[in-house]
């Protein structure tokens, strides 16, 4: 049985531990914070101990490293936009998403910004899966690569563009860069198409948070048409290292 006696010197030591794991990111974290260090700082103390100490400093050296390879002398962060992506942060396992986070926590401290990082962005993050991130990361890349073989400068949205893509070629880019053995899983007739469930449910989502939309639903060989909206296209590019 833990006595108080006992709580109090696990505490103690789980205090010491923290202090001594996060002395590298002490400046980055002052200067992030800035004035909200010290009105929230015994609920900050609380969780940071309830933290993972190792998901914790992996989170802290990435945003630093972020930050550093762009040479970006980080400012604080309002506490509506730093809270949240912390919090968020400090219990995500996956290592692929948490990268989003430390870059989405870089991206609000730099001072170069534009446009400024919203604070729906954290809620967005944390309703994505490792899949979703990923087949966004690849959408966004494929985005980027049309655009440049087109010559045209990035936009912040695609709805009045050719840059839309088919229910069809969406469904290929997920079966060939994300999931490659789900293709003959649990599959849907939509239209005259078959997707399989993990697909679907990947397009619901980003379409329900507003990153993607549909253009014009018809009903044809390729299926509907998404874009890229306004919204989707700036919170990928909050979720990605900060540019040099």
């Amino acid at each position: 049985m833990i006595t108080p006696e006992d709580e109090k010197a696990l505490e103690t030591g789980t205090k010491a531990v923290a202090s001594e794991a996060f002395r590298p990111f002490a400046d980055l974290i002052a200067k992030i914070f800035g004035p909200t260090a010290e009105a929230i700082g015994l609920g900050l103390g609380a969780a940071f101990r309830s933290w993972s100490i190792k998901r914790q400093v992996r989170f802290w050296k990435k945003t630093q490293e972020y930050l550093a390879e762009a040479g970006v002398e980080p400012l604080s962060v309002p506490p509506k936009i730093l809270l949240p992506i912390i919090q968020n942060a400090s219990i995500e396992d996956d290592d692929s998403l948490q990268d989003r986070w430390a870059a989405l926590l870089a991206n609000a401290a730099n001072p170069n910004q534009n446009p400024p990082i919203m604070a729906t962005y954290a809620d967005i993050l944390r309703r994505l899966s490792p899949k979703s991130a990923a087949f966004l990361d690849v959408l966004f890349d494929e985005y980027l690569a049309k655009i440049k073989r087109l010559g045209r400068p990035e936009r912040w949205s695609t709805k009045y563009t050719d840059e839309i893509y088919s229910e069809a070629v969406l469904y290929e880019l997920y079966t060939e860069k994300i999931d490659p053995d789900g293709a003959h899983r649990h599959v849907f007739t939509t239209g005259n198409l078959e997707y399989h469930s993990d697909f679907l449910l990947t397009i619901e989502n980003l379409t329900s948070l507003g990153i993607i939309e549909s253009r014009d639903p018809r009903s044809s060989a390729e299926g509907i048409d998404y874009f890229f909206t306004m919204l989707g296209l700036s919170f990928v590019r909050a979720c990605r290292a900060l540019k040099k």
